[in-house]
């Protein structure tokens, strides 16, 4: 038995685009998240930042096309999965690694304004995130 389990932190490059929003069971986003290395290399002005393609299904693309957008900060959990290699004029095209989010959360906040309460403005301390393998709503934040 394997562990195929990673948490990411970054925040959202794009704008999103939540597909079958009408139905729940059928909802699907594509997105990428841009996070940042801890290192600068030597003369470099800024970090050097990875793009990771992820995918969310269900109840998970719609809380993250409802609470994220563009530019926002996001914590991910999940793990790396690969497309099924296809067939494309006759030559075998590998299938893509992405990122299969499980679980979904807030950064935590910087001291001040969250780019989150946005979207998110009301009475709420705290909006929770949702964890499948629960079944429930959680409120848990990660520990870092």
């Amino acid at each position: 038995m394997g562990l195929n389990s990673t948490i990411i932190g970054g925040r959202i490059p794009f704008d999103l685009e939540l597909k079958n929003e009408g139905d729940e069971k059928k909802q699907f986003l594509a997105f990428s998240v841009s996070v940042q290395r801890k290192y600068k290399p030597e003369g470099a002005q800024f970090y050097p930042e990875d793009l990771i393609y992820c995918k969310a299904f269900r109840s998970h693309a719609g809380f993250i096309a409802k609470f994220f957008e563009k530019n926002s900060g996001i914590i991910l959990q999940g793990e790396l999965r690969k497309d099924e290699d296809y067939m494309k004029d006759g030559a075998t095209v590998k299938g893509q690694m992405y990122f299969h989010v499980t679980n979904v959360d807030f950064p935590p906040k910087a001291g001040g304004s969250d780019s989150n309460q946005k979207k998110n403005s009301s009475n709420q301390k705290k909006t929770p995130s949702i964890n499948p393998l629960l079944g429930k709503k959680s409120a848990k934040a990660f520990p870092f």
